[in-house]
């Protein structure tokens, strides 16, 4: 099904089966991921799509906002922190999402803003502006029809601009595609543990 060599593969302790491939184009690797989460896909779409709590778990965000509206589009501005000596990276980019729950179908768009993004946030003195046209994530999520679960299909390339070699970029996401799909899969999971208490407090007269 998927024409690209393999690059990694496995299983995470919660069951998640995973299979990654890639192939580098301007130096930089593509990656096409298939996967078998064991929670409904409606969760793990929420979880892409949660910023606010995406920020209770990532302690790579610094800042992470919708900034705008464009196009049915969300303008989204997200600075990601990095450890010492590499400067922070930063990236502004428009997110279109796709829910049909009746058919157990979700999607997740991302694409970056033109021109560096400028109109919506200006470039920052703290951070290198990655991205530059080269940044982009498709995910596309179905729930499995013979049983729990989901199967996603993601492709994604990432650009962190700056004077990061591209060899040292790519190595470094080969390496941390599997604790990257641990941790999605427990922020997924806590996600749907906690849905029945944020219903309940949305219910709450105040």
């Amino acid at each position: 099904e998927v024409a690209l060599p393999k690059i990694v593969g496995g299983k995470t302790p919660g069951g998640t089966e995973f299979t990654v491939f890639g192939e580098q184009a301007d130096g930089l690797l593509t990656i096409r991921a298939v996967l078998s989460f064991p929670l409904p896909g409606k969760f793990i779409h929420r979880t892409f799509c949660d910023i606010a709590f995406q920020k209770r778990f990532d302690d790579y965000i610094k800042v992470k906002d919708i900034v705008a509206q464009s196009g049915g589009c969300d303008v989204i501005y997200h600075e990601m922190k990095l450890p010492s000596p590499l400067t922070n990276r930063d990236y502004v980019y428009f997110r279109r999402t796709h829910s049909d729950e009746a058919r157990g179908e979700y999607a997740v768009f991302l694409r970056d803003v033109p021109d560096m993004g400028t109109k919506y946030m200006p470039v920052q003195k703290k951070a290198v502006r990655a991205g530059l046209g080269k940044h982009f994530m498709d995910v596309l999520i179905q729930n499995h029809r013979d049983g729990p679960g989901c199967r996603v299909v993601s492709e994604l390339r990432d650009n962190p601009a700056g004077a990061v070699p591209k060899w040292l970029v790519n190595l470094a996401s080969k390496k941390s595609l599997p604790g990257y799909y641990k941790g999605f899969e427990t922020m997924a999971a806590t996600m749907m543990m906690s849905v029945p208490l944020i219903a309940r407090a949305q219910s709450t007269p105040i």
